[in-house]
């Protein structure tokens, strides 16, 4: 007899060839679950990045609310300019010298220095002597008069201011100035009608008035 040769089964044979041939497939599909398990990995990463305010706040911390989007035409700031009053015009004055008016009962004098243009007036030691002026009044109203005068004096010298033969100011005291040559001013509201006003400074005891330099009339 001849030698007894042993055979390997043959299905023994084609399982090992099968299992040596399914070794690429596993590690393909090892491969792609690798790939897999990282692309997951990097889209979870890009997701995270944009999470907003309230995902990545911790507890207690304030909500930051994004402003809404700006939408139509955009609007123009509207601004209320606050009126400018208008200035105030300065008060239109007219200046009368005395030696310039009609004087009654009384001179033109210039022995006392101080005054304005070429004298005073020096009334007459008597009441009722005046000095008077006449003023054209545009409009009709209220108008401040001022009266340079000096009083040597140590009394008052007191007048009465007439307008139109009206007494508007009585009794009006121009006091003393200490010296003759002091001017002072004395101030007092009058009203006037419009066109012409006689405007009368009238001594009101017996020692007569002041010496008056000039009359002021602002309006």
């Amino acid at each position: 007899m001849g030698d007894v040769i042993e055979w390997e089964p043959k299905h023994r044979r084609v399982g090992l060839v099968g299992r040596i041939g399914c070794l690429p497939l596993l590690a393909a599909v090892l491969v792609i679950a690798v790939v897999a398990v990282i692309a997951s990995k990097m889209l979870e990463s890009s997701t995270l990045g944009r999470q907003t305010p309230e995902e990545w706040a911790l507890p207690g911390d304030p909500i930051v609310t994004p402003a809404e989007p700006v939408t139509g035409e955009p609007t123009q700031a509207t601004s209320v300019a606050s009126p400018i009053p208008s200035p105030k015009p300065s008060p239109t004055v007219v200046r009368y010298e005395a030696e310039e008016a009609f004087v009654w009962l009384g001179k033109v004098e210039s022995d006392h220095t101080g005054f304005t243009g070429a004298g005073f007036v020096n009334y007459n030691n008597t009441s009722g002597s005046f000095v008077q002026w006449t003023f054209q009044a545009a409009r009709a109203g209220g108008v401040t008069i001022r009266l340079r005068y000096a009083n040597g004096t140590p009394g008052d010298r007191s007048m009465d201011i007439l307008v139109n033969g009206k007494v508007t100011a009585a009794g009006a005291k121009f006091d003393p100035t200490g010296q003759w040559t002091n001017w002072q001013t004395k101030t007092i509201n009058i009203t006037l009608n419009a066109g012409p006003n006689i405007i009368r400074a009238v001594a009101a005891n017996p020692e007569g008035g002041p010496n008056v330099d000039y009359l002021e009339i602002r309006y």
